[in-house]
């Protein structure tokens, strides 16, 4: 259990650009209004069974600073400066995951193209940013339709910056989908366009991203440098959401190296981070692979507990990414419990998650689960099947440890 004032880091970023934006006369009737609606909590405890109902509330706090900023913007301000602030808020909304109100400010200022003259650059900030919120919500159409155009104006203005950063998320995206070559040579390319050595905040992503390439492909001893790296800069520039990331992923390095007592407390770590700054996805998921070691530990109750609490705050930030995730831990635990149609159900459900969204090394991971179980259920069929599906992927990306050891589970099939 830990210790935090729910309110004040909602605050600060809406404060900040408030302050920034408005003389001190009408900022301080904007901090009058929401300090009499919506004080600052006293220290409050929060256990991790209270993180979904924190977030919920935490949420309620967000749509009213929300609607009230934007109701002083349109007040006080010309359309020239409304603009500008109102992307802003889009950037301040897209870090709390607030996607949707996002993208329709976003939306609301591209609509205005014919009232008002926007810069190429603007537009194509705009443009980068949907690509970025719509790559969260995993609608991975809309996010390259958005990036293309993005980039293309970056292109045209020779802003080798814009497209490294395009790049970046392209190459993001397909890691997050699987295709890790054609993710890796999008970040080769952000990487030769990556010129701005003063843009720290992307070069620290580069390196993070280099680290789960690596981590994917079990070179972990690499994966864990680059992520060591990673976090020295982001924990140089105070940005707490990526300190919890990068604390994310050496926990999972830990795990994979069975290191479990120091996975758990990286995870932990990244728990509390998060939290502080809000990344509420980055709590769910630290929830998520805490279970993973609870399951490892053979704590089945406490892993199920955990993959439950990460689920109900995965479904509300409508995280479907992590939601396909968190029923193949479920179907896991009810393997060790010996509730086979259960686990063949919540399993299924993953596949079917993860087919949907095209994510490839997610239905690798479950397709390998599914062959476990089905040889389990004497369904040798289906086991083969989803067995051959995995070892398939896994040569694809040259992950040859799993590929020998599936090839081990398959060739037993024979002899029953």
């Amino acid at each position: 259990m830990s210790k935090f004032k729910s309110s004040v880091a909602v605050y600060i970023d809406f404060i900040n650009l408030m302050k920034s934006t408005f003389d001190k006369e009408i900022f301080s009737k904007f901090f009058e209004r929401i300090s009499h609606s919506m004080p600052i909590d006293e220290d409050e405890t929060i256990d991790d069974s209270e993180l979904a109902a924190f977030y919920f509330k935490t949420n309620q706090k967000i749509n009213f600073l929300y609607d009230l900023a934007l109701t002083y913007s349109e007040k006080y301000l010309f359309e020239s400066e409304l603009i500008n602030f109102e992307y802003k808020l889009a950037l301040i909304l897209s870090l709390y995951r607030k996607n949707e109100l996002a993208a329709k400010l976003i939306f609301k200022i591209l609509s205005k193209t014919e009232e008002i003259t926007l810069t190429k650059q603007f537009i194509a900030k705009c443009n980068l940013l949907l690509g970025e919120v719509f790559a969260a919500e995993a609608d991975w159409r809309q996010s390259d339709r958005h990036l293309k155009l993005a980039k293309g104006i970056f292109e045209e203005l020779n802003d080798y910056d814009g497209i490294a950063e395009c790049e970046f998320l392209f190459g993001s995206i397909y890691l997050e989908k699987g295709d890790i070559e054609i993710g890796e040579i999008r970040l080769e390319s952000a990487e030769r366009f990556f010129i701005n050595d003063e843009n720290a905040l992307l070069k620290a992503k580069l390196l993070n991203n280099r680290g789960i390439l690596n981590s994917i492909r079990e070179n972990f001893p690499e994966a864990k440098k680059y992520f060591e790296e990673s976090l020295k800069i982001f924990e140089s520039l105070n940005n707490l959401p990526m300190q919890a990331e990068s604390k994310l992923n050496l926990g999972i390095v830990n795990f994979n190296k069975n290191e479990l007592e120091i996975a758990l407390k990286q995870f932990n770590d990244a728990k509390i981070l998060a939290i502080r700054s809000l990344s509420i996805q980055t709590v769910a998921l630290a929830l998520m692979y805490k279970a993973n070691v609870y399951l490892k530990k053979q704590s089945l109750l406490r892993a199920l507990k955990m993959t439950n609490q990460a689920k109900a705050i995965s479904y509300q930030i409508n995280d479907t990414l992590t939601v396909a995730d968190l029923f193949k831990i479920n179907g896991i635990v009810n393997i060790h419990l010996g509730k086979n149609e259960v686990a063949e159900d919540m399993l299924l459900t993953s596949l079917r998650i993860n087919n949907e969204l095209g994510n490839k090394l997610n239905s690798a991971e479950t397709s390998v689960e599914l062959g476990h179980l089905y040889r389990i259920m004497k369904k040798y069929d289906q086991a083969k099947m989803y067995f051959e599906n995995a070892i398939d992927y896994y040569t694809k990306i040259g992950s040859e440890k799993l590929v020998k050891g599936l090839n081990i589970s398959l060739n037993s099939l024979k002899y029953l």
